[in-house]
């Protein structure tokens, strides 16, 4: 709730810079925008041997992705600006790799979940000059996103050379495991998926704008997203030979996974090229 409200007074602020007697236009712009996202914890146990084990929190790594969209904008003066855009991102978490050691065998998990989203940002953008050909660009507002795909995948991999990988994607869990006798696969389907359909966030831009010529310009900006609402859902279960079973539930005494929250977030540098497609005085 505290961050909606920086939000809000950030957009108010920009809002008041508005300036009806100026020079208003049309303006489109094209972006992309290479970033480090971040998600929610995940949990495991201490001991896999012990039912009742006390949990820990993997280590969370940035996930790189990218921000590739258009935004047709409206310039209220020289300075100020709203737009609204199409964009797709690529979103997620990597997790750092967690050991256990049982019976003389070493085993290692990996996990990572990377999200795919269509988003339409709505931005409120303010100018000013700093030289002839350069201005700082500030911008604020917020993102609806629709998730497009998802892929959540966890690896454990032993010393003694066998593997297992649990992946959830799309409709299906897929559990691929290998050992001395070969590879086997299990196919379980989704009633209710693992991440909501919708997500809500802010985002904050700053940097600068390059002046190319009357009618373009360049701008430079690092950009900050996060998310408002919880996307994971907490009881997406799914179906196995007659059976239904809580997919984050982790089958021991202790379910933390159930309860936590999953969020996401991200990081970048975005590059744009923007024109102004033409302008007109209020008289």
């Amino acid at each position: 709730m505290k961050t909606k409200k920086i939000f809000l007074a950030a957009i108010f602020f920009t809002a008041v810079a508005f300036d009806a007697s100026a020079q208003k236009g049309w303006r489109i712009e094209f972006s992309i925008e290479p970033h480090s996202s971040m998600g929610g914890d995940f949990q495991v146990p201490i001991d896999v041997l012990n039912n009742n084990s006390a949990f820990v929190a993997l280590n969370k790594k940035f996930r790189p992705g990218m921000d590739v969209g258009v935004d047709a904008g409206y310039y209220f003066n020289d300075k100020a600006s709203i737009s609204i855009g199409v964009h797709y991102t690529s979103l997620g978490v990597d997790y750092k790799d967690y050991m256990w050691g049982y019976n003389g065998v070493t085993a290692t998990l990996s996990k990572t979940i990377a999200m795919s989203y269509m988003k339409i940002p709505v931005l409120f953008h303010y100018v000013r000059p700093i030289t002839p050909k350069i201005s700082s660009h500030w911008a604020v507002g917020f993102y609806y996103g629709v998730l497009t795909n998802y892929r959540d995948e966890s690896r454990v991999t032993s010393s003694n050379g066998s593997s297992v990988t649990l992946s959830a994607e799309d409709e299906n869990i897929i559990n691929t495991y290998s050992d001395y006798s070969g590879t086997h696969t299990e196919v379980a389907t989704f009633t209710t998926k693992p991440f909501n359909s919708n997500d809500f966030g802010g985002i904050v831009n700053a940097g600068v704008q390059l002046l190319l010529s009357d009618k373009i310009s360049l701008p430079v900006l690092l950009s900050y997203q996060v998310g408002f609402s919880n996307v994971k859902n907490k009881t997406s279960s799914y179906s196995y030979q007659g059976d239904t079973y809580l997919y984050w539930d982790d089958g021991m005494s202790n379910r933390p996974n159930l309860n936590l929250d999953y969020v996401n977030s991200s990081f970048g540098i975005k590059i744009g090229v923007l024109i102004k497609l033409g302008t007109s005085v209020k008289k």
